[in-house]
């Protein structure tokens, strides 16, 4: 039977069937799902327990007749015994009340002393026991809401800055990229963080701040494994799928849940705690929360530093925009570093041999660098910047050589793509690009960068058909180009 089963058959709440399973009053076997399956067993001891709760037999005296430590017949007598010693203390309590309405005392003027000696004994009033058979429970909504949302920024200044650590930036990426990184790896990142948060220290980073701890029901760490279902439960209950709509209904019945005091269904078997209401926690969210605005700003908006650099590169920069526009990233045998040099990819040894045309080689590019003072946010830095980029190809006895033409498009708008007026001027290069002659010298500026090239070559002929050069038979070959590009 599942817990709303054992509810309904029981009348009592879910928390009380919680709390009783913790005590080791009932013991539910684990069904191959991983959810509890309550017995018949179960359900009579649940009903003997309402009973002898509801007569204010003490959960002491219950767990002893469990455990056969006592009979119910010895623990009857006593618990007679104690219910005609509150009988008494009520008649004495009547007494005296009614003793001080006769009197007609009022708060400013009456002796309490004189009442007191009327009493033998002092007593507390019986309390309903049912209703603190309960694990304790850390409400606050709002701050456990808060809390959520400062993990998940956490999680989402984590991911960027690893991709920033990569090479990755936001700035390069489409749309549907940036999405990606932004709405879904930080979420992959908390499946995998934050149990290991739970189980290392009790709470992950936005809960420490606000001041909310995560134990399981016997107040020990959860383990990974348990942390993570946790986690699981909460994104699929808590948060809800798809589509939006039932993402945002699914959160606010869990928020008026847990304001109602609700154990909320990944939380059955752990319990949250708070803390504390210190001034310090609140002082620390806001300092935290700067500082990692300050931080994503930093590797979000680096495009804020560069406009001021009037269009200038770092070989970094070039290289990623290189391999990106030549399509390397979807796996090819080599790659450029962010040195400028050519390595093999993590793709080479799953990819058969490259085929280019005859004699090709990946060009060795130049960089000529320079030293430039950073006007933009941080006005001290100093970053050294392509001032132009070259590369010199050579050869002699090739058959058919290639025309690096492709290789010298991919460096052309790898450089100027980062001019800050590139956009603007987009439609313009790219007509260039298109109209650039192969195997024949070209010459152009745009933004401000020139750009020539100059091929010789003699013992070939140009095939119209297919546009390229083929060696003239018994002639000996010569084949030189030469890309210059430079501010």
């Amino acid at each position: 039977m599942t817990i709303s089963d054992v509810e309904y058959l029981t009348g009592m709440v879910r928390a009380n069937i919680r709390y009783y399973e913790e005590q080791g009053l009932i013991t539910p076997e684990r069904g191959s799902n991983g959810y509890r399956d309550y017995s018949k067993s179960d359900i009579e001891i649940l009903k003997r327990i309402k009973l002898l709760r509801t007569l204010h037999m003490s959960l002491d005296d219950i767990k002893l007749l469990s455990t056969g430590e006592k009979e119910l017949d010895k623990a009857l007598e006593e618990h007679l015994q104690k219910l005609e010693a509150d009988k008494k203390n009520l008649e004495n309590s009547e007494r005296v009340c009614k003793a001080m309405r006769d009197d007609g005392v009022s708060w400013q003027s009456f002796d309490a002393q004189k009442y007191l000696n009327k009493l033998a004994e002092v007593f507390e009033l019986p309390v309903e026991e049912l209703e603190t058979d309960t694990l304790p429970l850390a409400t606050c909504p709002i701050r456990r809401y808060i809390a959520k949302q400062f993990d998940m920024f956490f999680y989402t200044v984590l991911w960027v800055f690893v991709l920033y650590q990569f090479g990755v930036f936001m700035w390069n990426c489409n749309g549907a990229t940036i999405i990606f990184h932004i709405f879904v790896m930080p979420v992959i990142l908390m499946h995998l963080l934050e149990p290991a948060f739970l189980a290392l220290i009790g709470t992950t980073p936005g809960k420490a701040v606000l001041g909310l701890h995560i134990t399981n029901n016997t107040g020990q760490r959860l383990t990974y494994s348990e942390g993570f279902v946790r986690t699981l439960e909460r994104s699929i209950r808590g948060n809800g799928v798809w589509p939006p709509v039932n993402a945002l209904y699914a959160q606010y019945q869990c928020f008026k849940a847990c304001e109602e005091g609700e154990t909320l269904e990944w939380e059955y078997d752990s319990r949250i705690t708070l803390c504390g209401e210190e001034t310090w926690r609140s002082i620390s969210m806001v300092i935290v929360s700067v500082l990692l605005t300050v931080t994503l700003i930093m590797l979000l908006i680096p495009t804020a530093v560069r406009l001021d650099r009037a269009g200038e590169v770092t070989v970094r920069e070039f290289a990623h925009n290189y391999n990106e526009l030549a399509g390397y990233h979807h796996g090819t045998m080599y790659m450029m570093s962010e040195g400028g040099r050519w390595s093999k990819s993590m793709f080479a040894d799953q990819l058969p041999p490259e085929t280019h045309v005859d004699g090709y080689e990946y060009p060795p590019y130049q960089f000529e660098l320079v030293e430039n003072e950073n006007s933009g946010l941080f006005a001290s830095d100093k970053v050294i910047t392509i001032q132009s980029v070259s590369f010199t190809i050579e050869q002699e006895g090739i058959a058919m050589p290639a025309s690096y033409l492709d290789d010298m498009k991919y460096a052309i708008e790898a450089f100027v793509r980062e001019h800050k007026d590139y956009k603007k001027n987009a439609e313009e290069l790219e007509n260039i690009l298109n109209s650039l002659p192969e195997y024949e010298n070209f010459e152009f500026e745009i933004l401000g960068i020139k750009v020539s090239c100059m091929i010789e070559h003699s013992g070939y002929r140009h095939l119209e058909h297919n546009n390229a050069l083929f060696r003239n038979e018994g002639e000996e070959t010569y084949y030189l180009v030469k890309f210059f590009m430079t501010k």
